[in-house]
């Protein structure tokens, strides 16, 4: 397991609003390209290019959801979808688990096609114990739960996770299987 160096790579943002918008700038804050999709475009974002959905998908290196779950998003992630990403891509939804149809999203992480996915929402939550995003060593899981946590907890856990990933140890206490997240 290597890191990554996101630098003059390229953030795709979808959805743009309020958490999209600050995800933009701190990418931007990691010397990537960011380019966004989002029916309205947010103005203080004037470093963003705006594209349409087929193009932030077959240029962005990372890929970060930040939309609602509608009729138009579900499942937006789709096997279509997937197979115009590039490879390697990195994959978040911190937004909605039903906006990306999961079955797809196994299969490309199965296939090494898909660098890594990110994931803390799910389609069905809390994401059962049999599901095959447990212990996929292409998925990150943690819990949707930002503001229930205890900051200096939550950073220690972060420290002592990112020390785990550096030295290619696995990832533990990410999820708290016993408050079902």
């Amino acid at each position: 397991l290597t890191g990554v160096n996101f630098c003059g790579k390229t953030a795709g943002v979808v959805g743009t609003g309020k958490i999209g918008a600050s995800f933009a700038r701190a990418c931007r804050g990691l010397g990537m390209n960011v380019i966004a999709y989002d029916k309205y475009r947010n103005p203080s974002l004037d470093f963003v290019r705006y594209v349409e959905l087929d193009e932030l998908l077959s240029e962005s290196d990372l890929i970060s959801l930040h939309c609602p779950l509608t009729e138009e998003t579900y499942h937006m992630i789709n096997i279509n979808a997937i197979e115009r990403m590039k490879d390697g891509v990195i994959l978040v939804n911190t937004s909605r688990g039903a906006l990306i149809d999961e079955a797809a999203l196994l299969a490309r992480l199965d296939a090494g096609l898909l660098r890594f996915a990110l994931l803390d929402v799910f389609a069905e939550e809390p994401l059962p114990d049999n599901h095959p995003l447990w212990g996929h060593p292409r998925a990150i899981l943690t819990p949707h739960v930002a503001a229930d946590t205890v900051p200096d907890e939550a950073a220690a856990q972060i420290a002592a996770n990112m020390r785990a990933l550096a030295a290619g140890m696995p990832v533990t206490g990410l999820i708290d299987r016993q408050r079902g997240y």
